[in-house]
């Protein structure tokens, strides 16, 4: 980890991954739920990614697919730059905040 800023109000995550720096920017994703964007300057090889479950991967504006293990592969570029989807919950399922949650205990 190396840090984080918040970039016009949204937070970014600066770290590294075998010795590749990584920058996460996190939004509120249309309709609901989040995207992640993750960039790198100078990848070494080909990325892999696990998805989490239902969530969506692409990058250069395809879809990339997952392997049965939810394994994806995202070509080595410069700057690689890929986004992931990750669903907001389903409509009639109750959700409570932060607060509401903080304020049981």
């Amino acid at each position: 980890f190396r840090g984080y800023s918040m970039v016009n109000g949204l937070p970014e995550f600066r770290f590294a991954v075998d010795g590749v720096a990584v920058r996460e920017r996190i939004e509120a994703a249309p309709g609901g739920g989040l995207r992640c964007t993750f960039e790198m300057e100078q990848p070494t090889a080909e990325i892999e990614f696990q998805a989490p479950p239902d969530t969506s991967v692409s990058s250069a504006g395809r879809r990339l697919n997952p392997d049965p293990e939810r394994w994806v592969k995202i070509p080595r570029a410069a700057p690689t730059r890929f986004e992931v989807l990750i669903p907001g919950p389903a409509a009639g399922i109750p959700v409570r905040s932060a607060t509401e949650t903080t304020n049981e205990r």
